[in-house]
């Protein structure tokens, strides 16, 4: 049970530092490309 607990937390903290950084890459992507067009 413990493990299993700590599986899940390790997942959802695991999850969330991949959405941030997905998110960062997209804000940064979104930037050169605004860059690009002017």
């Amino acid at each position: 049970m413990s493990t299993y607990y700590m599986t899940e937390c390790y997942k959802d903290t695991l999850f969330g530092v991949v959405m941030v950084k997905l998110q960062h890459t997209f804000v940064l992507t979104k930037h050169q490309n605004h860059n690009i067009e002017e």
